[in-house]
């Protein structure tokens, strides 16, 4: 897709194990027209094991993205006895 092409981009689900990389979520911003927002998903056992968190804060970081909500943990799912909760993350992109 072209830059600026869609207003908002939501995720869910995508990015965790065996899916989408870190190194989509900078390719999903450029897509975004400036003041758009780019709401997601993300398990909170897994944000940063697999690298989106860095990632998300060195597009933070860059000017790139602002982080305008994210909400309290949810439960997700029960793995082997033992839960994995999730949040909700919005960003509006510069």
């Amino acid at each position: 897709f072209e830059r600026g092409t869609f207003d908002a981009v939501v995720s869910v689900g995508v990015f965790t194990h065996g899916h989408v990389g870190p190194a989509g979520l900078a390719g999903l911003t450029t897509v975004i027209r400036p003041g758009g927002f780019l709401t997601m998903t993300f398990r909170d056992d897994t944000i940063d094991a697999l690298g989106h968190g860095p990632e998300l804060r060195r597009l933070e970081g860059d000017g790139i993205l602002r982080l305008v909500d994210r909400t309290e943990p949810e439960p997700l799912i029960l793995e082997g006895g033992v839960g994995a909760d999730m949040r909700v993350w919005t960003w509006v992109v510069k």
